[in-house]
């Protein structure tokens, strides 16, 4: 179907008679395509178009995907001189300048045979750093423990007390702290200090179990701040 529209205009911009059937040289016509070519003047298609690196010199896409953006891709394995990662820099830009909208750049974290990878050193200053589980919950604690001293000032001293509770206990029980209560739960008593075990139980995190061994302790530490402030 290219072929037939490139065809046409090339037939309109060459004048060629075609009320009477003619149509210009097919050798013209080759000629032209390979002038195309040579040019790298590929045409425009409401289409995907898929290329390499290497071949991706001198066009333009409005939106460019780039995939496998990773070490041992690109930069390519065997790439291990400066001048060859260099080269393999170059062409990671070719790829990125291609874009004329939009570019996006994914990578896969393994290989079908389950190898993990890593994003391209190519993407060291721009990619989002991957943290793990545990140090992603720790930045999240930390963020809730600075909301909570700022949303809650005056709360602060019976959480501070909570926590003191809730340290006796796991050392009492051999068991990590959070195990117990999370600060958010402890936040949450802090700022609604119940009074009853009606009371405590409508707060997120306290459940039967948890209510009934620890129940009236954390009543008893409410309390006694209450009745000091």
């Amino acid at each position: 179907d290219v072929i037939r529209q490139l065809a046409e205009k090339f037939v309109a911009e060459t004048g060629a008679d075609r009320t009477q059937h003619r149509c210009p040289d097919v050798r013209a016509f080759a000629a032209h395509l390979e002038e195309r070519a040579r040019y790298e003047m590929e045409p425009q298609l409401a289409a995907i178009t898929l290329s390499s690196l290497h071949g991706a010199k001198g066009l333009e896409w409005p939106i460019v995907f780039l995939t496998g953006v990773s070490e041992g891709l690109l930069p390519i394995s065997h790439a291990r001189s400066s001048a060859e990662v260099e080269e393999e820099r170059r062409l990671f830009y070719v790829g990125i300048t291609r874009a004329a909208d939009e570019l996006y750049i994914s990578y896969a974290k393994a290989n079908l045979q389950g190898k993990e990878r890593k994003a391209s050193q190519f993407l060291e200053p721009i990619w989002p750093k991957e943290v793990s589980r545990a140090t992603q919950k720790r930045i999240n604690a930390k963020e809730s423990r600075a909301n909570f001293l700022r949303d809650h000032p005056l709360d602060v001293d019976l959480f501070e007390q909570l926590r003191d509770w809730r340290a006796d206990v796991s050392r009492a029980e051999a068991k990590p702290p959070y195990t117990i209560f999370h600060d958010s739960v402890l936040h949450r008593i802090a700022v609604n200090k119940p009074r009853t075990l009606d009371e405590l139980r409508m707060i997120k995190g306290v459940g039967s179990l948890k209510l009934s061994r620890y129940g009236l302790e954390i009543l008893a530490v409410v309390n006694d701040y209450l009745q000091r402030w």
